[in-house]
């Protein structure tokens, strides 16, 4: 069990980046992933408080300072477990807004990436975009005939 954890959690951030290039995700897909790596984060942290309880109980008992190193360490790690289940309620609140602006933007270069995502969106998912493109267009100042600076079509 210990080296699927392992595997998870060391394996599958680094496949997530090389899934940019060999297969990139739809919303739900993606969605998904950022799921089940904040899982595993959670089980990975959970785990590892698990293994640091039974040394910095005793010496929380006795008060002696040999304890500050396990204590200490366990302060940090329920820390970070905190921010951990904080991050997978935001992973399970993720928007297709959040789909664009954080995992689209990658593909802003990559014309088949590009290809390859719109070939997997839902019909909402392409009126979300739309809608989006719609939005950013009408909120950019738009430029009169008469304000656009160039030679004039008279002046030859």
């Amino acid at each position: 069990m210990g080296r699927i954890l392992f595997l998870f959690c060391f394996l599958l951030p680094a496949l997530s980046g090389a899934e940019k290039k060999l297969n990139p995700l739809n919303f739900e897909g993606w969605k998904r992933l950022q799921i089940h790596e904040s899982r595993m984060k959670v089980v990975q942290l959970s785990g590892e408080i698990q293994s640091i309880v039974p040394q910095a109980i005793p010496t929380e008992l006795s008060g002696s300072l040999e304890g500050a190193g396990p204590e200490q360490l366990l302060r940090q790690k329920q820390a970070s477990l905190k921010t951990a289940l904080e991050n997978l309620q935001s992973s399970k609140e993720l928007t297709f807004k959040d789909y664009f602006d954080v995992y689209l933007v990658k593909y802003s270069a990559d014309e088949a990436g590009l290809r390859a995502i719109s070939r997997k969106l839902s019909k909402d998912s392409v009126y979300e975009l739309i809608q989006k493109s719609l939005k950013s267009q009408n909120s950019q100042p738009r430029v009169k005939p008469s304000q656009k600076t160039g030679p004039s079509q008279g002046s030859m």
